[in-house]
């Protein structure tokens, strides 16, 4: 049982009342915030982090597409109200003879809007490849996503959202 705060590498504790920050971090019930890459937990009430592997929390896996990528996947794990996103996509349409795919990671909140209808506001940083041959110095796709999910059936959501995407490069395409 931990009660206050835990900081290092790696965390590890029972029920943990307070604040576990780390590269991991492990807990069964706690009551306060994870921070970390990874978080593990039974039940936390704010984790933070890119995968968030919460037993009483959600593991959602998205397939969508957007106006800059044919096909992307997403896996959103978290608390009842933070998630950290993972993601990658893939653009069938060739740049300058070279396939586009984005790799990126965020985080987000999540809000229950009405039975079934829930409102996620997500941050999602990607590095932007071409091709397979120059990983040097891809490009940075920043996005902000409000997405507006219907959950319509036991696993399944039909989803919208908008983007406002801010595009870094120092060279290339």
């Amino acid at each position: 049982t931990l009660r206050g705060a835990q900081v290092s590498t790696v965390n590890a504790a029972g029920d943990v009342s307070g604040l576990q920050v780390g590269i991991v971090n492990v807990g069964k019930r706690v009551s306060g915030m994870q921070v970390g890459l990874v978080n593990v937990a039974d039940d936390v009430d704010a984790p933070i982090g890119i995968v968030n592997w919460v037993h009483d929390g959600r593991r959602h896996l998205e397939v969508f597409a957007t106006e800059s990528t044919t096909l992307n996947l997403a896996l959103r794990t978290g608390g009842r109200y933070q998630h950290g996103l993972l993601t990658a996509g893939i653009d069938t349409r060739e740049v300058n003879g070279e396939t586009r795919w984005p790799a990126g990671a965020g985080l987000g909140v999540h809000v229950d809007l009405a039975a079934g209808i829930s409102l996620d506001l997500d941050l999602v940083a990607s590095n932007v490849f071409y091709g397979m041959d120059d990983f040097d110095s891809p490009p940075l796709l920043a996005s902000f996503r409000p997405t507006l999910a219907w959950q319509f059936a036991p696993g399944f959501a039909v989803f919208a959202a908008p983007s406002l995407n801010y595009f870094l490069s120092t060279d290339g395409p």
